[in-house]
């Protein structure tokens, strides 16, 4: 590249010295180096030939007349002079084909600084030499944030189609099936009717279990249920076995944070605990939440630590795609005490969703048995979808040996219903606007220790079921169970027991048999609960067949399902899919590691 000389013949003998400089610095921007670097060298190359205060390089952007500061470079003395002194900068535009992209400012070191013609002359063609550095970084900034957005809407969208499946959708077909069953009993005279509101009924049940499959997919169900904060204690809790111990460190609360950074911080959490659990030898890791301008956290465990040639595995990778896809960062690092220490940076983008405050759970005491005299069970039902509370009350009226004392929308109502009316058995959704179900269970066995809770949800999520089980929930059953079910789980409540569906109670069982952390449950946390009972069911040798029989679902639907589960595995096909799911004992033999 040949500098043209400037236009002009005065003597510039004083300047010569920074001309050549800001000459070499124009020359090297012909070489092969990163474009972000290129700015930052511009910038601190300017601060230190010109004496400047600071020099900065800002870009436009794509959809605005906006400019972003991109790179900058302050002299060291230039935090002391700033706040004394108004100067006014150099500006010069940084242009690409013809378009203004951004702009080259300078802050001279004096406020009556003035530039010599040289200088102003190569300043100028700087600016415009860096154009295509320039470019580049700013197509890759936008494309950051054209990716960012993409992230943070997929996520919001996903959310809103799962509460609309879960809170209008699913209540409403479980109530016409809980209606359909109340009907069955009355039309008992006639053959025909009885067989057709049984068929009915039983191809709603099946659209429910095909509408809360859709649901694991969209979102992992416990963070609706429980919240984030909550939903990683439940995790660290489960991890804390044998001899490793997990402890959260966080705040009380969270600001309210947008689905996509809660699904990437819970999903962040499971596979750094999984790698924790599987590789490190640890018997301590702590888990910390920290938030300021950005949300931190910090994975900290006293194992092995990172080997000396490190192979990043499925875990590491998919840490590093999911905070790359929010623009942040992420390091893994051995510590000098041993262990590794995994730190990930998240932005706090704005959440669109109106703020719900959650609590931490704590123990609630146990309740006593209802007395088993004449006196009917007294039964509150709460749940905000008024269609399902329709259809449970017309079940539970043909029932002599209960009484509904009250019912309420909102987890907030419930509690100020159950000091009032003392009921015996509360039948309580999870998922509420304001107080979640949880959080009013707690409030309730505070003033009315003997209640009975019994959960009724759309969803069968472990940690949702072991928080209930925590804070004092005596039964926990889907909402599309049978009306049978409903009241011998009611009766069963009243009178000091526990009980829970088949399906509730088959979960718990399998959570109960297992004894490693890195069990079936939670080898694979990018896989949904049922893709892991169907990969479970794989491993110990069923069929598509045997696995749809198994489950009560449609051969189609698990075809479906192990073809997700292949995708999110990246196995190439279903042998080395059941070879990953017995490595780690989903066989139900001994895991090898």
């Amino acid at each position: 590249m040949t500098i043209q000389q400037p236009p002009y013949t005065e003597d510039a003998s004083a300047s010569s010295g920074t001309a050549t400089a800001l000459e070499k610095l124009a020359r090297q921007l012909e070489n092969s180096v990163p474009p972000q670097l290129v700015l930052s060298s511009v910038c601190k190359t300017l601060t230190q030939e010109l004496q400047a205060l600071q020099v900065g390089i800002s870009l436009r952007r794509i959809d605005s007349d906006e400019f972003d500061v991109i790179t900058q470079h302050r002299a060291d003395d230039a935090a002391s002079i700033f706040p004394q002194h108004h100067i006014k900068p150099w500006r010069y535009p940084i242009t690409f084909r013809g378009e203004t992209i951004g702009q080259l400012e300078v802050i001279p070191g004096q406020a009556s600084a003035s530039i010599s013609p040289e200088e102003d002359y190569l300043l100028g063609e700087i600016a415009h030499r860096t154009g295509s550095a320039a470019h580049v970084v700013r197509i890759t900034r936008d494309l950051q944030h054209a990716r960012e957005r993409l992230v943070l809407a997929r996520e919001e969208e996903r959310r809103k189609l799962r509460r609309n499946l879960h809170d209008a959708v699913g209540p409403t077909l479980t109530a016409i099936m809980l209606k359909m069953g109340a009907l069955r009993d009355r039309v008992r005279q006639d053959a025909t009717s009885e067989a057709m509101v049984t068929e009915l009924r039983e191809q709603i049940r099946g659209v429910v279990t095909q509408i809360r499959h859709v649901i694991y997919d969209l979102r992992p169900p416990a963070l609706e249920e429980l919240g984030l904060l909550t939903t990683i204690r439940e995790q660290a809790q489960q991890f804390s076995v044998g001899d490793l111990e997990v402890k959260v460190y966080a705040p009380d609360f969270l600001p309210l944070l947008p689905a996509a950074v809660e699904v990437a911080t819970y999903r962040i959490v499971l596979e750094a605990l999984n790698n924790v659990a599987k590789h490190s030898h640890a018997t301590q890791c702590d888990i910390r939440l920290r938030i300021a301008d950005y949300l931190y956290i910090d994975v900290i465990d006293n194992g092995l630590g990172l080997p000396e040639r490190l192979q990043p595995g499925v875990g590491m990778s998919s840490i590093r795609e999911r905070v790359a896809e929010l623009g942040g960062n992420c390091t893994f690092k051995k510590l000098p005490s041993g262990g590794t220490h995994v730190l990930v940076k998240l932005p706090m983008f704005q959440s669109t969703e109106p703020a719900v405050a959650r609590q931490t759970l704590a123990a609630a005491p146990s309740a006593s048995s209802h007395d088993e005299s004449h006196e009917p069970i007294k039964v509150m039902i709460v749940d905000d979808h008024r269609f399902f509370r329709e259809g449970v009350m017309n079940v539970l009226k043909a029932a002599e040996d209960i009484e509904i004392v009250a019912e309420a929308a909102t987890g907030a109502e419930a509690v100020e219903l159950a000091a009032n009316k003392q009921p015996n058995v509360v039948l309580m959704d999870l998922q509420m606007p304001g107080l979640s179900g949880i959080e009013a269970a707690q409030r309730i066995l505070r003033v009315n220790p003997f209640a009975g809770i019994v959960i009724l949800t759309m969803l069968e999520d472990t940690d949702a079921l072991l928080a209930t089980l925590r804070v004092g929930a005596r039964g926990y059953i889907l909402k599309d169970a049978d009306e049978k079910e409903l009241l011998r789980s009611i009766r069963a409540v009243a009178n000091g027991e526990a009980l829970f569906g088949p399906e509730v109670a088959r979960r718990l069982l399998q959570y109960v048999a297992s004894i490693e952390p890195a069990s079936a449950r939670s080898a694979f946390p990018e896989l949904t609960e049922r893709e892991r009972e169907i990969l479970a069911l794989m491993a110990q040798g069923h069929s598509n067949d045997g696995v749809a029989s198994s489950l009560g679902t449609s051969l189609k639907t698990v075809r479906n399902q192990v073809s997700s589960i292949l995708s999110k595995l990246q196995v190439a096909d279903r042998e080395e899919a059941v070879a990953r799911a017995r490595a780690v004992g989903m066989d139900g033999k001994d895991a090898t590691f």
